[in-house]
């Protein structure tokens, strides 16, 4: 389960899409090559993610909370709690990125 991206279970539709495969006899396709890119645009659109729109909004908004804590607490001349709110914000800024880029290179 993605925490930013939403897609189907891969095994049904791989099956179904090895299944029928298996059952063509291939020297009845004319053009091997091209079915097979036909075959696997049309598994790769049933398969296709979803992005989780309202969860990445939600975490923009806990990092831009995060970033003006931070700023408005070095105004206060509160350094030390500045200096713990920029690095929460900074870790969980790199954690967003990081599972965004995670999350979109397993589903491709």
């Amino acid at each position: 389960m993605g925490i930013f991206f939403e897609s189907e279970p891969l095994f049904p539709p791989l099956r179904s899409a090895l299944e029928n495969a298996l059952k063509v006899n291939p020297s009845s396709i004319p053009n091997l090559g091209e079915e097979a890119v036909t075959r696997a645009t049309q598994l790769h659109q049933e398969v296709v993610g979803q992005i989780k729109w309202v969860r990445v909004v939600i975490a923009l908004c806990i990092c831009a909370v995060l970033l003006a804590l931070a700023i408005y607490t070095a105004r206060q001349n509160l350094a030390d709690i500045s200096k713990s709110l920029m690095t929460s914000f900074q870790s969980f800024s790199g954690l967003v990125v990081g599972l965004l880029g995670g999350e979109a290179v397993t589903r491709r």
